[in-house]
């Protein structure tokens, strides 16, 4: 099965424009709305499946059993004709890795997962007969869900006779209070960090920290390191202060005005420097970085240790002096990885820059690592063009008892 339909339950009705927008950059087709049930039904490439995690607006994402229909006729004769068997593999593939049965192996069909039937808004009755139906098609329902090894949940719309079906696979994280002071979008900065594979207690310094938001985030997900930023605009560097005491990490991030390119710091002091470098296009100019990035990458070498290492960001358009200035300060460029960010649409180029010195100057310093299967891996940099989606905001729902 190349592609999977999929229903995602939106958290507020106006986002269903802004997840529709999203779902096709990640390679949704055939997209729809059921306003009655706010679900969005989508057609999606099941390898791409992992990268759902990042969906923004949506509260569940679950595999497509029934779409919404408008009668009871309707709904069981869709039922009836449901592909369990690759609905299983789907389900496996997100929510229990590593347990996918080969196709046509033995016993593949005759001893599916066991399925729990529940229900939001639909009668007691209906329940009973979805797994009257499901049993006399092979498949093995639990009476009860700590029996189960996944649910079928039925949606209805009272008064309207709408219903729709499915096994959910990814629900929603916790979610972070935003900073007063908007800066490199979270997904981004989330990115970056594992690209950089940050280590516990590592000191990592953004010479170009502007209101701070880059190091927060990485403080967030790596609350082990110590992070360092400086900003050379007062103002700016005021914002940055005040996202800090919003954040609660003072004591994990330091935060001071400082020119990037004449750092107070001493000499090897530092592991990695991770920053959104000025592109050129809101912050500074083309022209200003030609002389900006080798004066930085200089002085960035000398704080690094001797195996220290780089993740630094910016647009397609300076990524040639980027490229010089790095090897002019003696690093190595170990990749340069290309994503879309910036713009109303996030449809700008921009290079990602890993950049290696001494036992640092291989890939497996970074996290580039592609294909593995592995639902958080870093296969997600080429399947997700535009790292706005790349920060899981899902997590894969568990299954409800340990398969055999």
């Amino acid at each position: 099965m190349s592609q999977v339909r999929i229903l995602v339950k939106v958290t507020l009705a106006r986002r269903e424009a802004a997840v529709s927008k999203a779902l096709r950059s990640l390679g949704g087709e055939h997209i729809s709305v059921c306003e009655e049930l706010h679900k969005l039904q989508a057609l999606v490439p099941l390898q791409t499946l992992p990268s759902l995690v990042g969906l923004p607006g949506a509260e569940r994402v679950s595999l497509e059993v029934v779409r919404p229909v408008a009668s009871d006729d309707a709904f069981f004769r869709a039922l009836d004709e449901a592909q369990w068997p690759s609905i299983f593999g789907a389900w496996r593939s997100i929510c229990a890795p590593g347990r996918e049965r080969a196709a046509g192996s033995a016993g593949a069909d005759d001893l599916p997962p066991a399925v729990f039937v529940r229900g939001k808004r639909t009668e007691p009755d209906v329940l009973v007969a979805v797994g009257q139906q499901l049993a006399a098609r092979g498949v093995s329902v639990a009476a009860r869900g700590e029996d189960a090894d996944l649910a079928l949940v039925v949606t209805s719309a009272p008064g309207t006779g709408i219903r729709a079906a499915g096994v959910p696979i990814l629900t929603r994280l916790a979610q972070h209070k935003p900073l007063p002071h908007w800066g490199l979008h979270p997904s981004v900065a989330w990115a970056m960090g594992e690209v950089a594979r940050l280590k516990p207690t590592e000191v990592v310094l953004d010479p170009c920290a502007g209101v701070a938001a880059l190091l927060l985030e990485l403080a967030k997900h790596w609350p082990r390191g110590r992070y360092v930023g400086l900003e050379l605009d007062g103002e700016v560097a005021s914002k940055g202060h005040a996202n800090i005491m919003a954040s609660g990490s003072g004591d994990r991030v330091k935060f001071e005005l400082g020119d990037a390119t004449a750092m107070s710091m001493p000499d090897a002091s530092v592991d990695v420097v991770l920053s959104d470098l000025p592109f050129g296009r809101q912050h500074g100019t083309v022209e200003g970085n030609a002389e900006l990035y080798p004066r930085l990458l200089k002085e960035a070498a000398r704080v690094l240790r001797p195996d220290g290492r780089a993740v630094l960001l910016t647009g397609e358009e300076s990524s040639h002096l980027l490229s010089a200035g790095a090897r002019l300060a003696g690093f190595t460029i170990v990749a340069e990885i290309p994503l879309k960010f910036g713009g109303a649409g996030d449809d700008h180029d921009c290079i990602l820059f890993c950049l290696g010195r001494g036992g640092s100057t291989t890939e497996e310093a970074f996290d580039l690592v592609q294909g593995g299967g592995n639902l958080y891996g870093a296969e997600r940099w080429n399947v997700v063009e535009k790292w706005r989606y790349a920060m899981p905001l899902l997590r894969p729902v568990r299954p409800l008892r340990r398969m055999s």
